[in-house]
């Protein structure tokens, strides 16, 4: 009787319930993924942005102290 029972109860709310829930933890796991791509894009994305940009940064900074050492030496 148990083996009868549990599929029937299985079968019976399973077209009406399981969708919708189904439905809304697609939804979900599609929002989490899109996030989840983006942050890893952000991420991805910016770290040689970032290592080029302090890379940048520290030339520039040694060439702005290379010419003022200059200019302050020629003064």
């Amino acid at each position: 009787m148990k083996t009868s029972c549990g599929p029937k109860f299985g079968r019976g709310p399973a077209p009406l319930v399981r969708p919708r829930k189904h439905k809304a933890h697609h939804r979900i796991g599609t929002a989490a993924r899109l996030a989840w791509y983006i942050t890893w894009l952000v991420v991805v994305v910016t770290r040689p942005l970032a290592g080029a940009a302090i890379f940048a940064l520290v030339l520039l900074l040694n060439l702005e102290r290379k010419r003022n050492g200059f200019y302050v030496e020629r003064l």
